[in-house]
């Protein structure tokens, strides 16, 4: 396999990128940045702006076709950022990925991964939710994620590419973005405490990073057939918020206060947690990581 990462810098992009290396891929990294950290060692890198389609097709160009696979993970992803940038949010992750679907387009490439989120299904549910479940856009960045969906179905049903789309649970791990609610906690019990949160009561479906990784590489090896497919990618298990502070306190040994300043705030009863049979019986896929050993393995590495 010859697997092109855009976003190789980032949190997945890392991550992939080195499972991939590891497992014997030829990989090319893409990223807006200068330079590759030091885990990016071995792969062809390239600074190049998904939003420049010309220096990008320039790019994409000198690659054959033949074995290529794309993932697709350039974007912007904190959703608080999209609400104080929505335009250059709105650019990079829908235009960004039309000028990479249709280059694809123009030069045979037709096989790509695109992790999109389940924050787009409507809630609340009761019950897992599933692919075929309604959608609703809950903020720029979702809106995001379902345009540029819906670009990379249109371009399978008219062009014939081969294209999976991974809608991922809560993401953490080492090198996680800072404003999510993993990274909030561990660096609050990493301080000692006392742990300060709004509210404890919404359940999540939190995935350890390499889990998400392995997921992706699943499906990349699933792409024989053309068009279009869509699959929940995460535990499948519900935790709140208050299970998930009391997981990290017990692995930290750390016996503090937990204080909620908005117990009873607008979408406390919020549920997000997706079903993930689908992926498991077209790829065989399983989650290897539970939340204690994930916890455990990215405070480890927040301390170092």
């Amino acid at each position: 396999m010859h697997a092109l990462v855009t976003g190789v810098n980032g949190f997945l992009g890392q991550a992939l990128s080195q499972y991939l290396l590891q497992a014997g891929a030829r990989v090319t990294g893409f990223d807006i940045h200068d330079s590759s950290p030091d885990s990016l060692k071995g792969i062809q890198y390239h600074k190049v702006d998904i939003l420049d389609f010309d220096q990008l097709y320039t790019v994409m160009s000198q690659f054959s076709p033949v074995d290529l696979i794309i993932f697709h993970l350039a974007g912007q992803s904190n959703v608080g950022k999209s609400r104080t940038e929505p335009l250059s949010t709105w650019s990079v992750n829908v235009t960004g990925t039309a000028h990479l679907i249709e280059t694809c387009r123009r030069i045979a490439i037709n096989r790509i991964i695109f992790p999109s989120t389940a924050l787009l299904y409507a809630r609340p549910s009761l019950r897992p939710l599933v692919e075929t479940d309604a959608t609703l856009v809950g903020s720029v960045y979702v809106s995001t994620k379902l345009a540029s969906e819906s670009l990379i179905k249109s371009y399978s049903v008219d062009f014939g590419l081969t294209c999976r789309i991974a809608r991922l649970g809560n993401v953490y791990g080492p090198g996680g973005p800072t404003d999510s609610i993993v990274q909030i906690v561990l660096r609050q019990i990493k301080n000692g405490g006392p742990i300060t949160l709004q509210t404890l009561i919404p359940v999540r479906d939190f995935v350890y990073r390499d889990d998400v990784v392995t997921g992706l590489v699943a499906l990349a090896l699933h792409t024989d057939e053309p068009g279009c497919e869509i699959f929940n990618l995460s535990s499948g298990v519900p935790t709140s918020i208050r299970e998930l502070v009391e997981t990290a306190c017990r692995i930290k040994g750390l016996d503090t206060s937990i204080i909620e300043t908005q117990p009873h705030r607008l979408g406390t009863n919020d549920k997000l947690v997706v079903s993930i049979q689908r992926l498991k019986e077209y790829t065989g896929w399983q989650p290897n990581w539970n939340l204690e050993d994930g916890l455990r393995q990215t405070l480890a590495e927040l301390e170092i």
